[in-house]
């Protein structure tokens, strides 16, 4: 029984994950959702009492998986080298807005939608996402491994925040099936334009672009 209700609640997930990426939240009805999944909307509401609080899981599980892979990142990079945790960290935002694009763009896109207390939930989360760039960026800085501009000097969380609207932006356009380049060589170019921003060519990535 509680393996036909988790795939059941997984089915209701894959929906709403299909129909709010094409759709939006607002322009996704409840109908839309259990049309899809062919169940009933009581059906639906013994696993989400409301549209709010599917899109709270959505949103919500994409964070929790972003995070988990930001926290991996900066372990396989190591506390020695802040310039190495610095481009682990975009390699890893940009990985997971192309590898997870429907959630993240969701994420990115829809979470403002969200009540409380959803909404003060994502927000924590969308902070401490934040924050471990801004971190970064401030160890390395401090380190001597990064060297912001005289004009950005007094401005890593403005660094910050641009660099992350840039790496989870991929996920409203890019397609790993209309050829181009792989999710692997677009986070590379990714960390290379990193890099040149926050060090000229002081990293392997940006030497690289150079």
């Amino acid at each position: 029984m509680a393996t036909v209700g988790a795939d059941t609640r997984a089915r209701i997930l894959a929906a709403a994950l299909d129909l709010f990426e094409r759709d939006g939240f607002r322009g996704t009805t409840i109908k839309n959702i259990t049309d899809r999944c062919d169940i009933t909307p009581p059906a639906l509401y013994v696993y989400f009492p409301s549209k709010d609080e599917l899109l709270s899981a959505v949103v919500r599980e994409s964070y929790e998986s972003l995070i988990t892979q930001l926290t991996e990142a900066e372990a396989s990079a190591g506390d020695d080298d802040p310039a190495a945790v610095f481009e682990a960290l975009v390699r890893a935002l940009v990985l997971f807005s192309t590898r997870h694009r429907k959630s993240a763009r969701i994420a990115d896109r829809d979470w403002r939608f969200l009540r409380p207390p959803f909404r003060e939930k994502v927000a924590d989360m969308r902070r401490d996402v934040r924050a471990r760039l801004e971190q970064a960026i401030v160890r390395g800085v401090d380190a001597g491994a990064l060297d912001l501009p005289t004009d950005l000097a007094r401005g890593p969380a403005t660094v910050a925040t641009a660099l992350l609207d840039m790496s989870t932006g991929v996920a409203a356009w890019y397609r790993d099936d209309q050829g181009g380049m792989s999710a692997d060589e677009l986070a590379d170019l990714y960390c290379r334009m990193a890099a040149r921003i926050v060090t000229g060519a002081s990293t392997p990535a940006a030497k690289a672009l150079g």
